[in-house]
């Protein structure tokens, strides 16, 4: 099936984004260098911050509450993100990375962004 069954687009600060239901997603972002960016998934139960040279994902551990984190240490051009009630792909620069991680929101689940940058996106 596919994820996108009518495409919408937005362009704008990443602060002043809708926030976008989660629970079956796919978004194409592309981000204007200088700024940062961080995606909220779910209640930030998963968090990205995208800036220039990095990728940080965050998470807590179902163990112990703690942060775990995991980077991507290169530029990134674009992201395709895919989400699902309870997991989230992104692939970095058309492929040449890929995150992913589980996460279990206690609402549906939603994506919300804050940030400077100018984002471009396409869900």
């Amino acid at each position: 099936r596919r994820l996108r069954e009518t495409e919408s687009g937005w362009q704008g600060q990443a602060s002043q984004a809708p926030e976008i239901p989660a629970e079956r997603l796919e978004i194409l972002l592309t981000r204007t260098p200088g700024k940062s960016a961080t995606l909220h998934f779910g209640n930030d139960d998963l968090v990205l911050t995208w800036s220039d040279g990095e990728l940080c994902l965050a998470r807590r551990s179902l163990e112990n509450g703690e942060w775990q984190y995991r980077y991507w240490n290169a530029p990134a051009t674009g992201l395709q993100i895919l989400c699902d009630h309870s997991s989230v792909e992104i692939f970095i620069n058309q492929g040449e990375g890929v995150m992913s991680s589980r996460y279990f929101p206690a609402q549906p689940a939603t994506l919300s962004f804050s940030g400077e940058a100018e984002l471009q996106a396409r869900y």
